[in-house]
């Protein structure tokens, strides 16, 4: 995977690659007395660096000029400054864009005041895309695009609730744009990209677009999250896009761990001196269908992250207190499906009894499972691979020998150990991954009582009766009776691995 400078155009990476950029831009009525006063929020910087007309808004002009993305996603923008600034801006760049100003507004909002209202704004380069549809919410808007091959794509950009103490609200905002965006207009890839306001790689959000859905006791902001989040309803594209979204950037060093946000090597949000945060801002894609093949560079240099770390943000070159990150992608051989439709057929499929589901449907989900989720080596994920599997000779209904205790126990100590050092979305993934394969198990014993039972039934039959079906045979070749059926759809159940 190739890593794109800061100062290096991203529109049009490679033929067929799409790039997209986000930044949440700190909308002006934030810092409105905030700046140069004791205890404030920004009390570090200076009023010249937080003007929004002499300074911020020409450095972002710079940046998105630098940058020149094919999808630009915006968050923190005000709805006067859309109309007045990015909208002209942007027109002359040759883009189009659209902006949702949600019902979250500052706190010195008037009625009479909408232009300081606060949403998010998402622009697309004409000779790339054009819009087919779009959804909103308060802090969500999706827009589908289509591009110049033929391919759309869905793109969701995101400002999530920002209280620490709200991950339910935030995993609830996520998923409800999702399904929004499910039934939409036909789509071959969803990007969402946004100020997530939870870390990457340690939060209800990262293991929602991960697995799906959430277990119980997903850390975020150092403390397990709320029961609730188990009762968020998962996102079909699990299913539909085998495997959900996979995110842009690593996560960070620090999930998992209390207290610690950031190591200050790789940090999207750094509001005060000293004091930034890992992955606030991320990129997030169904990797089915769309390939990331480059990743924007968050540092011009190691002086200038250093500067950052030291000074805070915004600053004087840089207008916001997040850092802009950028992925480019590429259409897979998956990139045909349309993921609409397969939502639609995943649907129908999980509204099937469960003893409907094939053995192969399992087997396919343990291997993508265990085939996305990031061990830290390729080594480390065979050896899992290969403990998962039964210990051979392992006798089926006799307690197993001392010497063969002996080797389970090794076993499950090196599976432990090997998953106690993977993230928390790591140990999900394997989590399903342990229940899929105790399913496969359950079904493969199944399927040998059905086999073993009919192979009984067939070495007991009498001569005579023998003889007796025969004639019975002879005197119909299309059995119409319930009876005369059973034997024929047991054995062909048995066969396909279904209905035991």
């Amino acid at each position: 995977m190739e890593t794109i400078p800061r100062d290096q155009c991203m529109k049009h990476w490679k033929p067929g690659d799409f790039s997209v950029l986000s930044w949440n831009l700190l909308a002006d009525v934030y810092l409105d007395g905030q700046i140069e006063a004791e205890n404030a929020d920004y009390s570090h910087v200076t009023n010249a660096n937080a003007d929004w007309v002499s300074s911020r808004w020409p450095l972002v002009q710079a940046e998105v000029t630098e940058a020149t993305p094919d999808v630009a996603c915006f968050q923190e923008v005000r709805a006067g400054i859309f109309d007045r600034d990015l909208k002209p801006f942007f027109d002359a760049l040759g883009y189009e864009g659209l902006m949702v100003s949600g019902s979250h507004k500052a706190k010195w909002d008037e009625k009479n005041a909408p232009d300081l209202r606060v949403g998010v704004a998402t622009f697309w380069a004409r000779d790339a895309f054009e819009l087919v549809d779009a959804v909103h919410r308060s802090r969500t808007m999706g827009v589908v695009l289509r591009g110049t091959s033929g391919h759309s794509v869905a793109m969701l950009n995101v400002h999530l609730e920002g209280n620490p103490k709200a991950p339910v609200a935030r995993l609830r905002q996520l998923q409800k744009t999702l399904r929004d965006l499910e039934g939409k207009a036909s789509h071959h890839g969803v990007v969402v990209a946004g100020d997530f306001n939870c870390l990457l790689g340690s939060s209800a959000c990262s293991a929602f677009l991960a697995f799906g859905s959430v277990e119980p006791g997903v850390p975020e902001w150092g403390r397990p999250c709320p029961p609730e989040v188990v009762k968020v309803p998962p996102h079909a594209y699990m299913l539909a896009a085998a495997g959900g979204f996979r995110s842009a950037y690593d996560p960070s060093c620090a999930a998992g761990m209390t207290g610690v946000w950031s190591f200050g090597d790789e940090f999207t949000f750094c509001a005060s001196p000293g004091g930034p945060v890992d992955g606030l801002d991320q990129i997030w894609a169904t990797p089915t269908s769309l390939a990331l093949v480059a990743r924007r560079r968050l540092f011009r240099s190691d002086e200038h992250r250093t500067g950052i770390l030291e000074g805070g943000l915004p600053s004087a070159s840089e207008p916001s207190d997040h850092i802009p990150i950028g992925a480019v992608y590429r259409w897979t051989d998956g990139d045909k499906i349309d993921l609409k439709v397969a939502i639609a057929a995943a649907a129908i499929a999980a509204s099937a009894p469960a003893a409907l589901r094939s053995l192969e449907e399992v087997q396919a989900e343990l291997d993508a499972l265990l085939a996305a989720c990031p061990f830290d080596r390729d080594a480390d994920r065979i050896e899992y691979v290969e403990l998962m599997d039964d210990l051979p000779g392992l006798p089926a209904k006799r307690r197993p020998t001392p010497e063969q205790i002996g080797v389970l126990k090794d076993r499950r100590s090196r599976k432990a150990a090997l998953t106690k050092t993977l993230s928390s979305d790591a140990q999900q993934m394997l989590k399903r991954a342990t229940t899929l394969a105790k399913e496969i198990k359950k079904r493969q014993q199944q399927l040998a009582v059905a086999t073993a039972d009919t192979k009984s039934d067939a070495s007991t039959t009498t001569p005579a009766a023998a003889r007796a079906g025969a004639d019975a045979s002879d005197q119909s070749t299309s059995p119409t009776t319930s009876e005369q059926g059973k034997p024929a759809e047991l054995s062909t159940a048995a066969a396909s691995g279904t209905g035991v």
